[in-house]
Order: structure tokens, then C-alpha cells, then sequence
């Protein structure tokens, strides 16, 4: 929550949470960059548990799933890691010469594509904050107490991720977008704390090396596009939120990218 939102909602919020409020958050904003977050705009309002009858059914299935919410709390099973993906079906592929860079499209997209990393001169990570609902990149530097400009709290370092840009290529186009954290580190096998120290001992990556294992390697890619126009200027940037081996039924599967953790109840 922020600012006019503090002294009210949010310390009415802060006395409900022992005993698990229902809340209607209207005209939130939403981020789903990294976990799923909410928060306040100008234009939001917070509704404490409202009497209606949806709200009684949301009671009575928390209740019912008591013990699993406390597994996803405790372990965390909300977080990218532990979130299963699976592989699009036919009609959910899109070939890149069909993506509009103009359009105001939010929701994200499949393509099979090969990927390469595009900024061979660049930095491959950057320092965000470390909370977990906020994560925005900060000016920090390394090992240096700082204050974020956006959630206003203070902390001991900036937390080091990976992120870099890559090119996108299927039959009918390419197409450029940022992969981070996870993703990236699996692209480039290397952890994000051993990019710091190469940086730091001026060693280079070898892009050409992991270029050439990527070859000829096609991906089931989620795109997102997250392009805002500023003053009538439009320029086209977009993300990777999840990507898959694609499997070709005469070849050998790749290598998994990742564990599948997250297990699936009927219930929810």
C-alpha cells in the first residue's frame, strides 16, 4: 500500500492479518513480473471482509485447505522456481512474423524459436531490491547498505541478478526480448555471483561458446510484451517469463531446464 492509503487501510490491514481477512481490492495494480503482487493506485479501493456470499465460500475453502496454504507459505511453492509450466498446444503457438510491435498487449504469448544472446558487450546482470514485492533495480552498489527509491525501506546489499537480452527466431522472423534470473542462468550456466567475479577480475564471458551450444535448439518461449509508450514514442520491448525444451518426436530430448516442484490438487 501506498502513501494515503497507510495511515487508513493499511493499519486497519495490520490489526486484521492474525485472522485472515477477506479483501476486495478494486482497480489494483497488479504485477506479475516475478510473484504475483498487488498494489495501490490513486484510483483503488479496499473493501475488509464484505458479506456477501463469495466471500463466505472463500472462507469455508481456506478452511478446508488449511494445512496445503501453510505448505505454500512456508515453502514458498508461490515463487517462479517452483511453478509448473506446461508446453503450449498447437493453436497457442504464434509465429513471430504475426506479433504486432504496437500493440498494447499485455497478456503473454508462445513461440518455438531458437535462442541467442544478443548483448555481447553488455553487463549480464544488474542490482535490484531485495524485497520480494517490490524488486525494482536500484543505483546501489555492491555490498552497500541503501534505501529503494520505490518501497522506501532500507537494506544491508542490493540483491545481483541476471538479466540480459536475447534474439528470438523461428522460420518468419526474429524477434528481441530480456531474459532474467533462472532463465538466464540456465541460458548461460553460470551463476549470477560468477559473472560478478569474472567482472570483477575482467575475464569475459564466452558468447560465442554458448551461442554455439544453443544452435539449432528450438524452445517452447512465453513472451510478454511490456512496451509503455512515452510521449507518442513507441518502442517494442518484451520478456521472458517461461520457456520449455521442445521435443521433436525423431530427435533426443535436451536437457530439462528445470525440476517440476509445484504439486497439483484438485481441490484448488
Amino acid at each position: 500500500m501506498w502513501e494515503e492509503f497507510l495511515p487508513s487501510e493499511g493499519a486497519q490491514l495490520k490489526n486484521l492479518i492474525p485472522h485472515q481477512p477477506i479483501i476486495i481490492i478494486a482497480r489494483p495494480k497488479v504485477n506479475t513480473h516475478h510473484t504475483i503482487s498487488i498494489g495501490t493506485q490513486a484510483t483503488s479501493i479496499i473493501i475488509f471482509n464484505p458479506e456477501i456470499p463469495q466471500a463466505a465460500l472463500l472462507r469455508q475453502w481456506i478452511a478446508e485447505n488449511a494445512t496445503y496454504i501453510r505448505r505454500i507459505i512456508e515453502e514458498k511453492l508461490y515463487d517462479k522456481a517452483h511453478q509448473q509450466v506446461h508446453p503450449p498446444i498447437a493453436s497457442q503457438l504464434r509465429e513471430i512474423y504475426t506479433i504486432d510491435p504496437t500493440a498494447q498487449q499485455t497478456k503473454p504469448f508462445w513461440i518455438k524459436a531458437e535462442i541467442r544472446i544478443r548483448n555481447t558487450n553488455s553487463r549480464y546482470y544488474f542490482l535490484s531490491c531485495p524485497n520480494p514485492t517490490c524488486m525494482k533495480p536500484t543505483g546501489a552498489d555492491i555490498d552497500t547498505d541503501f534505501t529503494c527509491f520505490y518501497c522506501r525501506m532500507t537494506y544491508p546489499k542490493p540483491l545481483a541478478r541476471l538479466r540480459f537480452e536475447t534474439q528470438l527466431c523461428d522460420d518468419t522472423g526474429l524477434l528481441t526480448a530480456t531474459i532474467e534470473d533462472d532463465y538466464a542462468e540456465s541460458i548461460l550456466q553460470t551463476s549470477v555471483h560468477e559473472v560478478i567475479r569474472m567482472e570483477q577480475a575482467e575475464e569475459q564471458l564466452d558468447i560465442a561458446v554458448i551461442n554455439n551450444r544453443l544452435q539449432n535448439t528450438r524452445y517452447y518461449i512465453q513472451v510478454r510484451n511490456t512496451t509503455r509508450s512515452v510521449q507518442f514514442i513507441h518502442n517494442p520491448r518484451y520478456i521472458i517469463v517461461a520457456y520449455l525444451p521442445y521435443y521433436r518426436s525423431n530427435a533426443l530430448p535436451v536437457q530439462p531446464i528445470f525440476l517440476i516442484l509445484n504439486p497439483r490438487r484438485r481441490d484448488l
